[in-house]
């Protein structure tokens, strides 16, 4: 995931109600949701990039997973110029994310 919009992707991870996890080159796991150290460290690297930050995430819980994936949905949408449905499709295509998530949260 490619974050331009540091901000908004950090109100959104905190507004999570689980844990949202970084997993670094070396496959460990931090979870990022509410730790302002870790959060801090991410802005410094965000900062040195240019304002862009690219993230692997593991999202555990359904609905969080929603949350983030329709916050980078809407960036995906003003960066493109699509709908935000073709945004939405085409965002979770090129991250590989084919699974009913949906059904999961019913």
């Amino acid at each position: 995931m490619n974050i331009l919009n540091m901000k908004n992707f950090l109100d959104t991870v905190n507004a999570c109600t689980g844990k949202v996890n970084k997993i670094c080159p070396d496959g460990r796991k931090l979870n990022i949701n509410g730790e302002e150290k870790i959060q801090g460290g991410l802005w410094r690297q965000y900062f040195q990039n240019k304002n862009c930050l690219r993230l692997v995430l593991e999202i555990p819980n359904p609905t969080d997973y929603m949350n983030i994936v329709s916050y980078y949905a809407g960036w995906a949408h003003v960066l493109t110029g699509e709908s935000p449905q073709s945004a939405w499709q085409w965002t979770a295509e090129a991250k590989g994310v084919h699974r009913e998530v949906e059904s999961e949260l019913s």
